[in-house]
């Protein structure tokens, strides 16, 4: 009978010519504070979204502005030789991200190097918009361009393969043009990137790294790796030979660093941060107009990255399942040596090596290692994991480096989750076909995956402080009667339908789910994400409090708790609700070009048939004539009835179910 397992790789992955870690574990994940006082840190994690994305873009957009305009408040009132500005700080150590939620943190980081104008309700915002979040989320984004052919290469065009439902050439373009240079530097070039450079005049422009970010910022994307990093496990047997287990790891992801310009505002550095050598570091862009990003030390023999490259993680973090394609994602493969596993045995964390033979087969070298990429939330749809080891550390004890009590509580994980959604129906026993239970599977992959119940308890509990979570929500208005009842998560979304991706299909969508967004982490900024008066956090007299004039959401007793983030300037001002977008979107404006993409997919059915120019022809026939237009109806027959379940369209202008036999 084999005994336990001894945590030690196969010996073939553990020669010498392989990468070997240096040090320890829990070396990498001290808790790099610096004994600085009046300091609160932040761990960001953004869930995986689909096109409830742009709730979080709308988070975003909004705490960038409310932390940039307390700065700005603290500096005056130091210029003006007056304390009336709280002098705490807030910092953002690590922002993680899966699926949308990764390409938040991506576009976060990108969006630190310059500032920009913030969207405003009911101000119609310009195209190309200013605003980073806003362009990605609300303009460059929608069903029109997903259901372009040009994927697909003309009718009955021979060895283009289908690769997704949707065109995945938008995401790339809207990639290439997010992470290109920075308006003042780009000049007028017309092929600059973003932001565009006519933005320039509209207020975008280069800034120093910011007091309130960490320099450099950490990111961690999620990735579903479709090959897997193999490991074996050898086991001590009473047999003459040991045998060994083999597994394969899926859950992947990818570490950055975000240097930038440091500045006369003081940038956040911390010496003492030992930085995870399975990283890249990414410097403000090379024409950089204030000069070169800060670079510590210890990273500068690790591996540079530069802004069009990071597409890839963006693309493949993103990369929804038979959806979107699947993407190619570049990486040394060294990074690989330091992924580390807990002991119970010797009660301590272990690197792990994978097989090495196996992740660089003979010919293939480490640094030119590449995996297929799936949506990262496939695999880890909240990486809060990620998030608390770099905020907290390894420690496994209680409380270990992080405090809950709001007495002491100095740093805590926010979770922006767009989908906290109920619990789905209950799926009857006896629906066993096939085509029922296609969309209950992915849904039970992509809820499985969401998060783990251990990390979601502190989440739960109102007396904990250092766990917080952002979620949509959206209150009746009084034309709905009283016995209408506030919305959460999904429900409160346009983007909620669809498996989520609803929010593609009209700008108007986009816009509430933006703007709800910016809503919401001001009602979380002044009346959840508290401290007690008396935690050290907050320089004794000076307690934050809210504006005086303040309307909006208040804590539930403002004597017992202060806003750790004071509301200034613009940031002061209450964010209204969105109105609610009902019937702005009809699913007959979109039949000619969906069905256009089905029967481009259709053209390709007998490559795979392999049936001969006859027989070619006869399927194009039928697929013209009958398969395409009865895909088609059954498709807007789905989009509408989701859009009367979730009030976004006329009973009367839903398409009938595409069931009818054609005439």
């Amino acid at each position: 009978m084999a005994e336990a397992a001894i945590p030690q790789a196969d010996v073939s992955a553990a020669d010498p010519e392989w990468p070997c870690p240096e040090g320890e574990p829990a070396e990498y994940f001290v808790p790099p504070k610096c004994g600085e006082a009046n300091v609160f840190e932040i761990g960001l994690v953004l869930g995986g979204t689909v096109s409830a994305g742009t709730f979080t873009a709308g988070v975003l957009d909004f705490l960038f502005e409310a932390l940039d305009e307390w700065d700005n408040a603290r500096m005056q009132a130091v210029k003006d030789a007056r304390g009336a500005v709280p002098g705490h700080r807030v910092r953002i150590r690590i922002i993680t991200g899966a699926s949308g939620g990764g390409i938040n943190a991506i576009l976060a980081a990108r969006a630190l190097s310059f500032r920009f104008p913030h969207v405003r309700e009911g101000v119609q915002e310009p195209s190309p918009s200013p605003n980073p979040f806003y362009q990605v989320w609300v303009n460059d984004i929608d069903i029109q361009k997903l259901l372009d052919t040009s994927d697909l290469g003309s009718s009955g065009h021979k060895g283009i393969a289908i690769i997704s439902l949707l065109n995945g050439g938008v995401l790339s373009q809207i990639a290439q043009d997010t992470l290109g240079p920075t308006p003042a530097a780009a000049g007028d070039k017309p092929d600059a990137g973003y932001p565009a450079q006519a933005l320039r005049a509209a207020g975008v422009e280069d800034v120093f790294a910011r007091s309130w970010v960490y320099n450099p910022l950490a990111v961690v994307v999620t990735h579903t790796n479709l090959s897997g990093v193999p490991y074996s496990q050898m086991f001590r047997s009473d047999t003459a030979g040991a045998s060994a287990e083999y597994f394969t790891n899926h859950a992947d992801y990818v570490r950055l660093y975000f240097g930038y310009c440091v500045g006369e505002n003081g940038a956040a550095i911390d010496p003492k941060t030992r930085y995870l050598p399975d990283s890249r570091y990414v410097g403000a862009p090379q024409t950089y107009t204030l000069g070169t990003a800060y670079l510590p030390e210890q990273l500068k023999g690790c591996t540079a990255a530069d802004w069009p490259t990071l597409a890839q993680n963006v693309l493949g973090t993103s990369a929804f399942p038979i959806g979107f394609p699947a993407r190619v994602v570049a990486r040394h493969a060294n990074d690989y040596a330091y992924r580390f596993v807990w002991d119970p045995v010797d009660a301590k964390y272990h690197w792990i090596a994978p097989l090495w033979p196996k992740v660089a087969p003979s010919g293939l070298n480490l640094n030119t290692y590449q995996f297929l990429s799936l949506d990262g939330g496939c695999t880890d749809n909240e990486p809060i994991m990620l998030a608390t080891q770099v905020l907290e550390g390894l420690e496994r004890a209680g409380n270990h480096h992080s405090v809950a009590g709001a007495e002491k509580a100095d740093r805590a994980v926010v979770l922006v989750d767009p989908l906290c959604d109920p619990l789905p129906e209950l799926l009857k026993p006896e629906a066993t076909a096939l085509v029922s239970l296609l969309s209950p599977t992915l849904q039970m992959f992509i809820r499985s995956n969401r998060f783990a119940t251990a990390d979601m308890t502190g989440f739960l509990r109102s007396d904990v402080y250092n766990r917080f979570l952002v979620a949509p929500k959206r209150w009746p208005r009084k034309a709905e009667g009283a016995a209408a009842s506030v919305l959460v998560g999904g429900a409160a979304l346009c983007a909620g339908g669809l498996g989520a991706f609803m929010g593609f299909f009209h700008r108007k969508f986009r816009e509430h789910d933006f703007m709800l967004g910016r809503r919401n982490c001001q009602a979380f900024l002044a009346g959840t994400f508290t401290l007690a008066p008396e935690n050290p956090v907050f320089i004794k007299g000076e307690i934050p409090t809210l504006p005086a004039n303040w309307s909006g959401p208040r804590p539930p007793d403002p004597t017992l708790e202060c806003p750790i983030i004071p509301l200034y300037g613009s940031a002061a001002e209450v964010q209204d609700q969105p109105e609610w977008p009902v019937d702005e979107f009809k699913p007959k404006s979109i039949e000619g070009l969906l069905k256009k993409r089905v029967e481009a997919m259709l053209s390709h059915l007998g490559d795979y048939l392999h049936i001969g120019k006859m027989g070619e022809a006869l399927v194009a026939v039928v697929d013209l004539l009958v398969i395409a237009p009865q895909i088609t109806k059954k498709i807007l027959a789905i989009v509408s009835a989701e859009l009367v379940r979730q009030r976004l369209l006329n009973p009367a202008d839903a398409v009938p179910n595409g069931d009818d036999p054609m005439p």
